[in-house]
């Protein structure tokens, strides 16, 4: 397998987030940001990749927002959507919509282990712009299938506790390279260390894979309607991309 550092063509050093949400208070940001920056360590150390950092940015309309930039809004604008990642002439963005996640049952911060949180969302959405900018990278599992690079999908819903202090923050789960290697028999597969095998999926988790020619979404076995509709809705921008 190809490191994932080895494969990514633009190293970020920096990762610019607005916040552009009601929803968001600054000084939860600033706990959200402190909270994923220590993790960010982490999964440089896990892929051997560079450290990136998130840089809370003030926005300003008259000023184009650089690549490798993170948006947080209230309100999704695709159904169904609680955040994703995107590419513009080749460069990453990301885009986190607060208030849909509340709507949804979620939470800015932590509440409980199943609940998620908006910083979950935005831990998702940066570990995925890192691992995938321009969502064109792909793993062969020896069996003719490519999956798609992307970090945090297998494992979707899973909300890692860290502290700030003494503030609970819930961030989202991601795999590991062993993942992406077919024949490893040995773990840990995922961060949270709830997956057996490689390429394979947490119960709320999914994956889009080209099989056969055929752009398909897996899901995991309790998939919920929300994440199915997240799936399906990716799949379809990748039939899109690669039509």
């Amino acid at each position: 397998m190809t490191p994932l550092g080895k494969i990514i063509k633009k190293q970020m050093k920096n990762i610019n987030i607005y916040n552009l949400s009601t929803y968001v208070s600054a000084t939860q940001l600033t706990t959200i940001v402190k909270a994923i920056n220590q993790y960010l360590v982490t999964l440089a150390s896990d892929w051997n990749i560079t450290t990136y950092q998130l840089v809370v940015t003030a926005y300003n309309s008259k000023v184009q927002p650089p690549a490798n930039s993170i948006f947080i809004f209230n309100t999704t604008d695709e159904a169904g959507a609680l955040g994703y990642h995107y590419e513009v002439a080749g460069s990453p963005y990301g885009k986190v919509f607060a208030k849909t996640i509340i709507d949804y049952g979620g939470v800015v911060l932590y509440k409980d282990s199943s609940t998620p949180t908006v910083a979950q969302c935005i831990c998702h959405e940066v570990m995925e712009m890192i691992g995938n900018p321009t969502t064109n990278k792909w793993f062969n599992d020896n069996s003719l299938n490519l999956w798609a690079a992307e970090l945090c999908d297998p494992v979707e819903n899973n909300v890692l506790l860290t502290l700030v202090g003494t503030t609970k923050v819930g961030l989202s789960d991601y795999v590991l390279p062993a993942w992406f290697t077919p024949d490893a028999t040995k773990g840990p597969y995922n961060k949270m260390n709830t997956l057996r095998a490689p390429f394979t999926l947490d119960a709320y988790g999914y994956a889009i894979v080209l099989q056969n020619g055929q752009y398909v979404a897996v899901y995991g076995k309790s998939i919920n309607p929300d994440t199915k509709s997240k799936a399906e809705q990716d799949l379809a921008e990748f039939k899109a991309m690669y039509k």
